[in-house]
């Protein structure tokens, strides 16, 4: 793949993890309005270019990804310990557990990690 058409996926896919960690800040937002999360942390979510760690009373997530291969990892602990990598394509599908989602579903899913016990 030549520079040019690498530094264009690259701003795209990275164009793509913004719009997700802000859905994600969004649900994570709406579901403590409504009482499912309490004691969430999310004021560093947009801090780290690149990662997203968010807290609550139910645990800890760590999101990140690598914008110029698509390559990421999710780390959650507690209330389960898991960690796993996830993949984003240039078009904004996203692969996580053998699971195919959009950027919003992604986000959900992200987000179910803290919210459902």
């Amino acid at each position: 793949m030549a520079d040019e058409d690498l530094d264009h996926v690259t701003h795209f896919r990275d164009r793509l993890w913004h719009s997700m960690v802000i859905d994600i800040r969004r649900r994570l937002l709406e579901e403590e309005a409504t009482g499912v999360l309490s004691q969430s942390n999310l004021e560093g979510i947009l801090e780290l270019e690149n990662e997203s760690i968010l807290t609550s009373k139910n645990g800890y997530l760590s999101v990140w990804l690598v914008p110029e291969t698509g390559d990421g990892s999710w780390n959650q602990i507690s209330p389960i310990e898991q960690c796993e990598p996830w993949f984003m394509w240039p078009n904004g599908d996203v692969e996580i557990s053998g699971n195919l989602f959009d950027i919003s579903n992604a986000a959900q899913w992200f987000v179910n990690r803290l919210t459902v016990v």
